[in-house]
């Protein structure tokens, strides 16, 4: 059963199995929402997994929402991982030297990427 946590128009929490999926667009205007909405989210939960395949775009302000929460989970003793991050937003988030940092669940686009990466090598 999936409940919506907060929508206001441009962008949606909700959760589903444990999870906290983000949707819509990230930005300026919506991050201090979006960002205390999350926090309070991660304060009522153990482990954490949040979901970014819903998003819309990837920006700076994406990564920065990805650092606050995983500052707050780290404050409250919890743990996160971000799943389903679409590959532009992973793309800053490499660029910026930030793959270290943040916990990220192994997926098939991941594995897509490394079979196309050894592949070429091989040529």
């Amino acid at each position: 059963m999936s409940a919506a946590v907060v929508d206001n128009g441009g962008w949606e929490l909700s959760e589903s199995g444990g999870s906290l999926y983000v949707g819509g667009a990230v930005n300026f205007d919506n991050f201090g929402a979006i960002r205390a909405s999350g926090e309070q989210f991660i304060r009522d939960n153990g482990r954490l997994s949040v979901n970014f395949g819903r998003i819309e775009g990837a920006n700076s302000v994406t990564v920065g929402l990805m650092l606050a929460w995983f500052r707050e989970a780290d404050l409250q003793g919890n743990s996160i991982v971000f799943v389903d991050v679409p590959r532009d937003l992973r793309n800053i988030i490499d660029f910026s030297g930030l793959s270290a940092v943040l916990p990220f669940e192994s997926g098939a686009l991941d594995d897509i990427v490394d079979h196309a990466s050894e592949h070429d090598e091989s040529d």
